[in-house]
């Protein structure tokens, strides 16, 4: 319900074309993450609950670690390839400078495998729900972060890239004394990168992952298909007109 409420407070205050700027610029963001997770989130679950009721916590640590590290690489690189291809994107895709909101998207894109690693200890100590209200209240404190940003301080498109910048860090902020209170021990432990076990992860989850993966596919690339084809005045009425016809799917 808050997501709606996020559409409907950018389609109110933003122009047209900022708003559809801002959701195409974060499609980029959602397609890459795919490169990110790419099955292990979903298999590092697995693996984790495994490893507790067995109470092989050295190994949770390990595995858990070895994953955030591969991921932040992943993360970093891509990061550093938008971010290099700025000027490339905004004078030959969207006929406009994005870098007000592509470095803020940049630092929500980096800080993401940190939330999910927090999340899946979390979840493998069948914390439920924990992981159940963290995208609840990241959408709250998105939205009142935009709020903030568009009525106190004018920031226009920059107010939603902040607002997603900030959102895992203050998910950090909430869940890692949950995460310390469940898993005090966790820096007593020796850590060793364990490859075998993350490619056997890897190997689990991604099949897990496949229909997700289409699924983000399908419900991306048409907004960036249609900004490079259409332009952003066009593209921003079609991305309202796509979040208010899946209310019907309730």
């Amino acid at each position: 319900l808050t997501v709606y409420f996020i559409i409907i407070t950018l389609a109110i205050n933003l122009s047209i074309a900022d708003y559809c700027l801002f959701y195409s610029v974060l499609a980029l963001f959602v397609l890459f993450s795919i490169f990110v997770d790419f099955g292990l989130t979903q298999g590092t679950i697995n693996r984790l609950v495994e490893y507790r009721v067995n109470n092989k916590f050295s190994e949770m640590k390990n595995l858990a670690l070895s994953i955030l590290y591969l991921q932040l690489i992943i993360a970093a690189i891509l990061s550093v390839v938008l971010i290099l291809l700025q000027k490339f994107l905004s004078e030959n895709y969207y006929n406009t400078d994005i870098s007000a909101i592509l470095l803020p998207l940049c630092l929500y894109f980096v800080t993401l495998p940190l939330v999910l690693f927090i999340i899946n200890i979390i979840y493998s100590f069948g914390k439920s729900v924990f992981q159940s209200a963290l995208d609840a209240l990241k959408n709250v404190f998105i939205l009142i972060l935009i709020l903030v940003g568009l009525y106190l301080f004018n920031l226009a498109i920059k107010a939603p890239a902040y607002a997603y910048a900030f959102s895992n860090i203050f998910a950090l902020i909430i869940f890692t004394p949950v995460f310390f209170k469940i898993f005090p021990d966790f820096f007593k432990l020796k850590f060793q990168f364990d490859l075998v076990e993350v490619w056997r992860t890897f190997k689990y989850g991604i099949y897990v992952t496949l229909a997700t993966m289409g699924w983000t596919i399908i419900t991306q690339t048409d907004t960036l298909m249609l900004t490079y084809y259409s332009g952003l005045e066009q593209v921003g009425i079609y991305q309202v007109a796509v979040p208010i016809s899946m209310v019907l799917l309730y």
